[in-house]
């Protein structure tokens, strides 16, 4: 029994269940849902543009910051109405933050010239080493 300020006690009682139990099969398919959810990296970006590449970057790191902005990266601000990305630290304004990183993006033509570029500035060094 509960009281109300010292005047009328009334009966604590359980909220009725609102779901009933689950069958096997559901049981089976939210069980499979959750292993998911479990597996999947806290860095994994789900689902992206057509055309676009991902990449996390540490904000507090102005140099980097300031590269990656000449190189063409740009800060993912995600529409609140029509979600095209899906990745953890979703922010009320639009960005994924988690702890020092922020999501950034860049054309997929772009981020695969600069790659090849890296390996092959790469493979040069260790040519001339020899």
């Amino acid at each position: 029994m509960a009281t109300d300020n010292g005047q009328h006690a009334t009966a604590v009682t359980s909220a009725p269940k609102t779901r009933p139990s689950l069958s096997p099969q559901e049981k089976k398919a939210l069980y499979q849902k959750l292993r998911e959810r479990m597996r999947r990296q806290i860095l994994e970006v789900a689902q992206w543009p057509l055309g676009r590449t991902p990449y996390w970057a540490r904000k507090q790191d102005r140099n980097e910051m300031s590269r990656l902005d000449v190189l063409g990266f740009k800060i993912v601000v995600d529409d609140p109405k029509m979600h095209r990305w899906s990745a953890n630290g979703r922010k009320e304004d639009g960005t994924f933050q988690l702890g020092d990183l922020i999501l950034m993006d860049i054309d997929s033509d772009s981020y695969e010239f600069y790659l090849q570029d890296n390996i092959e500035r790469s493979d040069a060094l260790v040519r001339a080493a020899k």
